[in-house]
């Protein structure tokens, strides 16, 4: 799982562009060093957490921590990893999802901290889906969301490979609910059907150098299978 949260990190990283060349702490002005923080991973398996210092901005090269910089988690130094060219120089070890607060800590070439308390919350679908759906509008309820919180959702029928109809959108969530019209499920075709939800948050991290930092929070449901009864359009 580890591998899998990394891969989906990677991709993350070549999507957006970023620079991923390497240079040094040392041959740059702290408080030019942008904190990016990610967390990612999925339901039932273990999380990732990393921590890139990149020169001038979210999208700079990234550094090695030397001059007496570093970084620690929880109270454990963490040991630079260059071995993924995509991801440039990170530092990074396995998360759990839970309620324990975590401490991330960056020192600078000047001994200046900048502590953060990080969270990794889960969250979970409430709903069995052993029963048909379709009938009227589709509720779904979790466990662990707040109010406002927007979620990734993907419905897509297995008709047919090559031509599959879906359902993908971000929807608000309210009282640990979202609710997919009747109708809106309706442009499926019945049978069997995939359900995929996921959440990312991103946040600026409360204690951060002047070129800023921020952290970013993606966790994935594991996949869940249901069946779309036949019914008739509405006009």
């Amino acid at each position: 799982m580890k591998n899998i949260c990394l891969a989906a990190l990677v991709i993350v990283s070549m999507a957006s562009c970023e620079d991923v060349e390497i240079g040094n702490s040392k041959d740059v002005n702290p408080d030019a060093i942008f904190m990016q923080y990610d967390i990612n991973g999925e339901e039932g398996g273990e999380g990732h957490f990393m921590a890139r210092f990149r020169f001038a901005g979210a999208k700079g090269t990234t550094l090695v921590l030397n001059d007496s910089s570093h970084f620690s988690f929880d109270g454990k130094q963490i040991v630079v990893d260059t071995t993924s060219g995509s991801l440039g120089a990170y530092y990074g070890l396995p998360i759990t999802a839970g309620d324990a607060v975590h401490t991330a800590d960056f020192t600078d070439s000047r001994g200046k901290l900048y502590s953060n308390k990080i969270q990794f919350k889960p969250f979970s679908l409430l709903n069995n889906l052993q029963e048909p759906i379709g009938g009227a509008d589709l509720n779904l309820s979790f466990k662990g969301l707040s109010d406002g919180d927007k979620i990734m959702l993907a419905i897509s029928d297995t008709s047919s490979l090559e031509n599959f109809r879906d359902i993908d959108t971000t929807i608000t969530v309210k009282n640990n609910r979202i609710i997919i019209p009747q109708k809106q499920l309706q442009n499926l075709s019945p049978g069997p059907i995939t359900i995929d939800v996921s959440k990312e948050e991103k946040t600026s991290l409360q204690n951060k150098t002047p070129e800023g930092g921020e952290l970013t929070t993606s966790y994935r449901l594991q996949r869940k299978d249901a069946t779309l009864k036949k019914t008739q359009k509405a006009n």
